[in-house]
């Protein structure tokens, strides 16, 4: 018998009569299983393979067979719909974007019905950050593992982390992790800080701008953190008594003067628990949702309505809104209120004329629930019921379904269970029961329109 190239995933053995329709016989119709995990939006990576053969041990050419997906919203294609000369057909399945069980239907000489099941997990992680053309992963035991090839800023380096995770740092334990354009930090369990990727203008926060490090390494000044926020280009970090500390460079100004080590950005007499740090500004909240800004305010991005400048030092914004988070765009802010309302200040990306669409002052977006929001460059990801919308006034947006769009649009696979959310330029990465997906320019992946899931190691 001739050999196939993929192996069998599962075995239908059938035993026929001697009349001419040859029908399978119920008590000899047998699926004999290697179960194969699969990933949620990805094709298996084996075919599925139908064999037929007779009491006799003879194949069974020419006998029909039909499939469908019961459960799990998968598609099949490179069906066959009869056996071959040597009592095989076979379908290529593709698991559907929800993790969990996916169910095949398998019909064979018009016989009962035989049902197939895989389990659609792939990667899982509890945190998320995605870098320009990389991205990594927290896992529940506290361990990073990362994908992608991200071009660094410092010549001649990348890193190379290839298509499958590759566990970056296996000596510590971490709570949570962000990404910057080209640098990753995380948190250990104690609060300090360890970061990684290009050095440029003191991102990783070594010391200097030159070392460019692909493994996480402490940043200096032993400080214990109790949350990170990575800018494009820099980092903002609170510690436990609510100081604020930045390295790197958040350009906020038109210099770009380097900080290699953490320098204290604190208010005195204000105690901050939450930091969001974006392309050329940043943002703090108080324990009661009080939000303060800085950096440029040109187009009011700060929320400065009376300077209408860039700012040196954190100061309140103008409104009695009080937030519980806020997302930093390029020159945008919009914060989740408290009550779940959304409110946005600075270019607006819910115009297709940004230049008529300047507000220095809070206003209300269209809708309530929210629950988040994230923002990068000029994409707004927000949060609502477990599901996501998005809204771009830019194509340089994720390449995902409904984008670019100049109102919060319902983002096409992502429509519940979404935990948490990444996006950097047009890469858009989720983690929905705990499996990672990600969308658009998926790192190591191409292009996707719908979330796909990420391998496991």
């Amino acid at each position: 018998m001739r050999r196939f190239a993929l192996p069998l995933m599962f075995l239908f053995v059938a035993a026929c009569t001697a009349e001419t329709s040859s029908p399978a016989v119920a008590d000899h119709f047998e699926v004999v299983q290697a179960p194969a995990k699969g990933t949620p939006g990805r094709a298996l990576d084996s075919l599925v393979i139908v064999r037929l053969i007779d009491a006799d041990g003879h194949s069974m050419p020419g006998v029909s067979v039909s499939w469908s997906v019961l459960t799990g919203n998968g598609s099949l294609s490179a069906v066959t719909d009869a056996t071959n000369s040597e009592g095989l057909a076979v379908a290529a399945w593709t698991m559907g974007g929800t993790p969990g069980e996916n169910t095949l239907r398998v019909l064979a000489g018009g016989g009962p019905t035989r049902d197939v099941s895989v389990d659609a997990r792939g990667l899982e992680g509890v945190e998320i950050a995605v870098a320009s053309n990389a991205a990594c992963i927290l896992t529940a035991a506290g361990a990073v593992w990362c994908w992608g090839d991200g071009v660094l800023d410092y010549p001649g380096n990348r890193f190379n982390y290839g298509p499958r995770p590759v566990l970056v740092d296996s000596g510590h334990v971490f709570r949570s992790i962000v990404a910057g354009d080209q640098h990753f930090c995380a948190l250990t369990e104690a609060g300090a800080a360890w970061c990684w990727g290009s050095p440029i203008y003191g991102r990783v926060g070594r010391g200097d701008t030159v070392s460019a490090p692909f493994t996480p390494g402490p940043v200096v000044g032993g400080h214990s953190f109790t949350q990170l926020s990575a800018a494009d280009w820099g980092v903002l970090a609170v510690d436990g008594t609510g100081a604020l500390w930045r390295w790197g460079s958040t350009r906020e100004s038109n210099a770009e003067v380097p900080i290699s080590v953490p320098e204290d950005v604190s208010v005195p007499g204000v105690i901050f628990t939450k930091v969001f740090a974006g392309y050329i500004h940043m943002c703090a909240l108080e324990a009661d949702g009080t939000a303060w800004c800085r950096g440029h305010g040109d187009v009011g991005q700060t929320g400065d309505s009376l300077h209408r400048t860039d700012r040196a030092v954190f100061f309140p914004l103008p409104t009695t809104t009080k937030f519980g988070s806020i997302a930093i765009g390029w020159h945008f802010s919009c914060g989740v209120a408290l009550a779940g309302t959304m409110w946005c200040w600075g270019e607006s990306i819910f115009s297709p004329n940004i230049s008529l669409s300047v507000s220095w002052n809070p206003y209300q977006v269209e809708g309530s629930g929210f629950g988040s929001a994230i923002a990068n460059y000029r994409t707004l990801v927000a949060t609502s019921g477990g599901g996501l919308s998005a809204a771009s006034d830019d194509s340089y947006s994720p390449t995902v379904a409904g984008l670019p769009s100049t109102t919060l649009t319902p983002l096409v696979g992502a429509s519940n269970g979404v935990t948490r959310v990444s996006v950097r330029d047009q890469t858009l990465c989720l983690l929905r029961g705990g499996a990672v997906m990600c969308a658009g320019e998926v790192p190591g992946y191409g292009t996707a329109a719908s979330p796909i899931g990420i391998p496991a190691p």
